[in-house]
């Protein structure tokens, strides 16, 4: 996700630019589908993607930031990433080249939910982020819409008022009773399986995991002490509630990074940390292998600026995603003046 610090870190900023950012995703991209084979989503990404004067050659420091960011991950059928587009620098002009995706992918279902729930939620809007996930090789990938917070703890409604709005919708469904009605929720997803199905996700944020949710079921609290004692970088969190009608609600915990923080400052031990901090996660959770194929994964495009993004920890502390941005080095094809 590409929410941005509450707090601008008190540091001299020389990040790369948008352009820079979008032929490093393309290189990113391009390495990730082929370790999972073809798929018909993938023509409609790279259109997706490939709009490079929709983006400004440069921007203001203070602008900087994510608005590109990959995972790679291994499933039961092989190989299994994903790619997620925020709207920073377009705001509502990239809804068309939205609109155009869906279409392609048959999934132009999931844009009136998200829309409607964007207008009932009110205030300056909430930053639209659309995300791809190729679980299964040759399928159509999953679609999901992130309405998000534009800054670490805004927050986009209470869990009160959400869940008044969730059950409005087709397919709708209401936070657990353990979440505060007053809790602020930073981030909500629509997703759109290829089946034709409709999920909610409700993600509660803060510094640190221990004190989202304290009234929480056993399984997320030991998720929470899981992040911290392996990832105790100062950093943003979210719990991650994956809502279905009449049943118990899925349960993650996100560590978010500061993009900026860690890549563009004279300080680039702040990278490296970052990344020891997530092979150390992979390595708790026993997925040596997985955390090999990430680090063959950077040493493969090795002009890329790879720079983690969010780790996700679920399935009793077994199972271990994670983002990164990529950034190619300035004046590159595609990346930027």
């Amino acid at each position: 996700m590409s929410v941005t610090p509450s707090v601008t870190p008190d540091l001299e900023l020389r990040p790369r630019s948008p352009r820079s950012h979008l032929a490093g995703t393309l290189a990113l991209v391009e390495q990730l589908a082929s370790r999972s084979g073809p798929s018909p989503g993938l023509a409609p990404l790279r259109r997706f993607l490939d709009r490079p004067d929709a983006l400004p050659a440069a921007v203001d420091p203070a602008q900087s930031g994510l608005k590109y960011d990959a995972y790679l991950t291994r499933g039961p059928q092989g190989a299994a990433w994903g790619v997620a587009v925020s709207d920073r620098h377009e705001g509502p002009a990239m809804v068309p080249a939205v609109e155009a995706l869906l279409g392609a992918l048959g999934a132009e279902a999931a844009l009136p939910a998200a829309r409607a729930l964007a207008e009932r939620l009110g205030g300056a809007g909430p930053e639209l982020t659309v995300a791809l996930g190729f679980d299964v090789p040759g399928a159509i990938p999953r679609v999901k819409l992130y309405l998000q917070e534009r800054r670490w703890g805004e927050g986009l409604a209470t869990a009160g008022a959400l869940s008044e709005l969730l059950a409005a919708l087709p397919g709708g469904c209401a936070l657990p009773p353990w979440v505060p009605a007053d809790q602020p929720v930073g981030v909500l997803t629509v997703e759109r399986l290829p089946s034709g199905g409709q999920r909610f996700k409700a993600y509660i944020g803060g510094p640190d995991p221990r004190e989202l949710l304290p009234d929480a079921p056993p399984a997320l609290r030991a998720l929470a002490d899981q992040m911290a004692a392996v990832c105790p970088a100062p950093g943003w969190h979210y719990a991650t509630l994956r809502l279905r009608p009449g049943a118990a609600p899925g349960v993650a915990i996100n560590k978010i990074y500061d993009v900026n923080a860690l890549a563009f400052t004279e300080s680039p031990g702040r990278l490296e940390a970052a990344w020891a901090e997530v092979g150390a996660l992979f390595g708790a959770a026993s997925r040596a292998a997985a955390w090999a194929e990430l680090e063959a994964l950077r040493s493969s495009i090795p002009d890329t600026l790879l720079v983690p993004t969010a780790s996700a920890l679920e399935a009793g502390g077994e199972s271990v995603d994670l983002y990164c941005g990529a950034w190619a080095p300035e004046g590159a094809p595609g990346g930027g003046a």
